[in-house]
């Protein structure tokens, strides 16, 4: 299975592409929200791209 982008959404996709599952990707050992996680990294903003008034 892969991950893709898509619109800022994550949906993960089957190697031939056939298969395309959207909603999120529980790890049912620890419960943690996988897709939410991800989302997270995808939509941050490096600090260093942020614009800075000058002083």
């Amino acid at each position: 299975m892969f991950e893709a982008a898509i619109d800022g959404q994550v949906v993960y996709v089957s190697a031939d592409g056939r298969y395309i599952l959207g909603g999120p990707l529980i790890d049912a050992k620890t419960q943690v929200n996988l897709t939410e996680t991800r989302i997270a990294v995808i939509n941050a903003i490096p600090w260093d791209r942020l614009p800075c008034a000058s002083r």
